[in-house]
């Protein structure tokens, strides 16, 4: 879990849940940013469902901190639609995707990934 106790010992990502309480805009950036890189899904998952709002203006900054060799099959629930039921409700994301694809293939060359995102 992203939250701990007062009295535990931090690791570097937990939180407390007063800190995290008092996480402005940068610092929430910082800690989705961080989750993503280290594919913290399910934590990340409830970051964006607790903070539906902050998420809606800076999705792109903490999807891109996913490695590009994530299976879209793990984090397609924090991926980006336009249909109800995700988490990430975005009219137009089609420039994000394609950017992405091309990020992954150029890095990776993991063509089958690239691909994947895409459908």
């Amino acid at each position: 879990a992203i939250l701990k106790e007062a009295d535990e010992t931090p690791d570097g990502l937990d939180v407390t849940w007063t800190e995290f309480r008092e996480m402005d805009e940068d610092a929430l950036c910082s800690l989705a940013s961080m989750l993503a890189a280290r594919q913290s899904i399910s934590a990340l998952e409830a970051l964006f469902i607790q903070e539906e709002h902050f998420i809606a203006s800076h999705w792109e900054t903490v999807l891109d901190a996913l490695p590009e060799t994530a299976e879209v099959s793990a984090v397609k629930n924090l991926l980006p639609s336009s249909k109800g039921g995700a988490a990430l409700k975005v009219a137009n994301a089609a420039d994000w995707y394609m950017e992405r694809a091309l990020n992954i293939v150029d890095l990776t060359g993991l063509c089958r990934i690239a691909t994947e995102l895409l459908e």
